[in-house]
């Protein structure tokens, strides 16, 4: 049974690979969560000088 496990060393570098990649997409989700919020406030920025520039048409 324990023969048929990889070594320790290959599982503990496995997991370690993927804490990196973990850390990795957190780090683009975080990137990902910003961008969507400027984009929201940029947005909202063109609907309020389309707003104004209708109201003084």
């Amino acid at each position: 049974m324990i023969a048929t496990q990889p070594p320790r060393s290959e599982t503990l570098k496995i997991i370690s690979d993927l804490e990196k990649e973990i850390a990795a997409l957190d780090a683009e989700n975080t990137a990902s969560l910003r961008m969507l919020e400027l984009r929201k406030k940029q947005f909202a920025l063109l609907l309020h000088v389309v707003d104004e520039l209708q109201n003084t048409i």
